[in-house]
């Protein structure tokens, strides 16, 4: 068994998404802890457990015309919508290990937590225009419609064996998920996502130190054996 910690980075979408909203990428960031169970000297099965905080965001631009200075003015109002949304998740995986590279590819489980929403609205031509409110307008705000509990991803990732410090070894990596579920009944909500990975394993004897080079020196008697003549 080989305990793990790893954190992920990621970049994400939401696709496909209701008109006129469009996919916009935002930023999420996970945590996880996970055991590895070594079935042979390439292949690892794994299971880990963790917390993703991932927000989606959608928005679109509408063209209209605003009244300034009691004058029609072509504008531009740009629109967003922001979704505030976690899970709490299992992974397992299986592993593949070749020399110092390792191939994971897994499912994630999860049951969405949170799931509130933030509709704006702001003047994105021509630039210094605002609400009477001020500078953003909110729409809408609330609990997301229809949002589902149950989530799923496929995951995959690629790792290579980095630093060691004793019997903590480092693993820097990248990592990729899809969703299977979308998130919502009433919108066609699914995240793609791939990022970087680290992960801190506890492993003394897995995998030897490429870092290091051992010499053996083997010392060797020669007898020599004269002959009278």
């Amino acid at each position: 068994m080989r305990p793990w910690v790893s954190g992920t980075f990621m970049a994400a979408t939401l696709l496909p998404t209701t008109d006129p909203f469009e996919a916009a990428v935002s930023f999420n960031a996970q945590a996880e802890l996970g055991l590895d169970l070594r079935l042979s000297e390439s292949v690892t099965l794994g299971l880990g457990a963790g917390y993703v905080y991932a927000p989606g965001v959608t928005r679109f631009d509408e063209s209209t015309t605003l009244a300034i200075d009691d004058d029609p003015v072509p504008s531009v109002i740009g629109h967003e919508r922001t979704i505030d949304l976690g899970a709490f998740f299992l992974h397992p995986t299986v592993g593949v290990q070749m020399h110092r590279t390792v191939i994971d590819l897994g499912a994630r489980i999860g049951w969405l937590v949170g799931g509130s929403y933030t509709e704006t609205q702001q003047v994105v031509d021509p630039p210094g225009v605002e609400f009477d409110e001020g500078p953003v307008r909110i729409d809408a705000t609330g609990a997301y419609p229809g949002l589902q509990r149950f989530a799923a991803w496929l995951t995959a990732g690629v790792s290579t064996a980095g630093a060691r410090f004793g019997d903590v070894r480092l693993e820097p990596g990248l990592e990729f998920a899809v969703a299977l579920t979308t998130m919502s009944t009433t919108d066609p909500l699914r995240m793609l996502s791939g990022g970087l990975r680290l992960r801190m394993i506890i492993d003394p004897v897995s995998m030897p130190n490429y870092n290091e080079r051992t010499d053996t020196v083997r010392l060797i008697d020669t007898v020599f054996v004269e002959s009278a003549e």
